[in-house]
């Protein structure tokens, strides 16, 4: 019955953290740097078709985008839900969180399929699927410990540092590109379609964070059991709002200004740098054949 309660208050405090850190950094976003509601694609505040059922998909949808976060490990606390197959779990959820949130605001007569295939959320959901696809080949090749589906098998250095040169330059440009990849912003609509975009808008920097940059910082303050996580953990929500505030927004800044630049080309620089990213990535897989 302990146990229970204990498990139990856990999941509602996880949850109530990730919803308040949510709408804090939209608010700072607001405030400091008004972002634009262009980031979601289909669902930039059109008039839903689907008005009578517009609360009932927007509330499964933002409960499948917090269910998301008790399958990524923060810091260096494993995930809440730490399955053999968690990530298969979350891709799920997401998948399903994605699909639910951009039918609820589908303008009349818009083709759900074109919809979809033009969102911002959707392409960032098929890139991070393609990366871990060749981050679980490379475990299973080179031997990494950990089940091959779970995250915590690919939140650590040991990723990173078990690659060579190639993949080691594979690992950066395919960040950068879910960096640049990733939508804008969280935008402004009403009730549980809001706080479903606000966790949305949270999510994939959340996911960059535990995937491309796995440190943590409380070993190396001396610490350890309770006070190490803490630390870690308070470190790893630091690092999201560095990646969402600071970077992403520099990060879309190059990229826009290189789509100047090669705009004569019929692929957009996003996908070019995806593109490189995974292909170094797959070429450092080569020596381990």
């Amino acid at each position: 019955m302990y146990r229970t309660f204990i498990f139990i208050a856990s999941a509602i405090a996880l949850a109530y953290i990730t919803i308040s850190l949510s709408f804090l950094f939209a608010l700072f976003e607001e405030k400091f740097f008004k972002a634009e509601n262009a980031g979601y694609g289909a669902s930039s505040g059109v008039a839903s078709a689907l008005v009578p059922r517009a609360r009932f998909l927007s509330l499964f949808s933002a409960i499948f985008f917090c269910a998301a976060f008790y399958f990524i490990p923060m810091g260096s606390l494993p995930a809440f839900a730490p399955f053999r197959r968690g990530m298969f779990f979350f891709f799920a959820l997401v998948f399903l969180a994605v699909i639910l949130s951009r039918l609820d605001c589908l303008a009349a007569g818009e083709n759900i399929l074109i919809s979809l295939l033009c969102d911002r959320g959707v392409k960032f959901f098929a890139a991070l699927a393609a990366s871990l696809s060749l981050f679980l080949l490379f475990a299973s090749l080179c031997g990494l410990p950990g089940a091959l589906l779970s995250f915590e098998t690919y939140a650590s250095p040991l990723l990173f540092e078990s690659a060579d040169a190639c993949g080691k330059a594979g690992f950066v440009l395919l960040a950068f590109s879910l960096i640049v990849l990733a939508p804008n912003g969280a935008a402004k609509r009403a009730g549980f379609a809001g706080v479903g975009a606000t966790l949305e808008a949270l999510l994939y920097p959340a996911t960059i964070a535990a995937l491309f940059f796995p440190l943590n910082v409380g070993l190396s303050l001396g610490l350890s059991a309770l006070p190490m996580f803490g630390a870690d953990f308070l470190f790893f929500w630091l690092k999201v709002f560095i990646i969402k505030e600071g970077v992403m927004p520099s990060a879309r800044r190059v990229a826009a200004a290189a789509d100047g630049l090669l705009r004569r080309l019929p692929v957009s620089f996003k996908f070019l740098i995806f593109c490189c990213g995974a292909l170094l990535f797959a070429l450092g897989l080569e020596g381990l054949f």
